[in-house]
């Protein structure tokens, strides 16, 4: 991220640092490739495609290890706009 967004998200999404800071935030990683709109594209070894339909964009194989490695970076995120992360 540049300069000119270093908190912001994508414009539709927060970004990384608002979401590690709130209450459900870790949750939200654990379980982000189950989130809207990551199924259409992100899948687990012993995940299939939602529809045999063509995927909206290129498909990313992960492992479970690789979405603890998610987790583990996410939790090292602070968001410097909040004086204080919620509890």
């Amino acid at each position: 991220m540049g300069k000119f967004n270093k908190f912001g998200g994508i414009g539709s999404t927060p970004s990384f640092q608002l979401l590690a800071s709130l209450r459900d935030g870790v949750e939200r990683f654990q379980s982000f490739y189950a989130r809207r709109p990551h199924p259409s594209f992100i899948f687990l070894p012993d995940q299939q495609p939602p529809t045999i339909l063509p995927l909206n964009a290129p498909p990313i194989q992960l492992t479970y290890e690789q979405v603890d490695d998610i987790v583990g970076f996410a939790k090292t995120l602070k968001d410097p706009r909040l004086a204080e992360p919620p509890q």
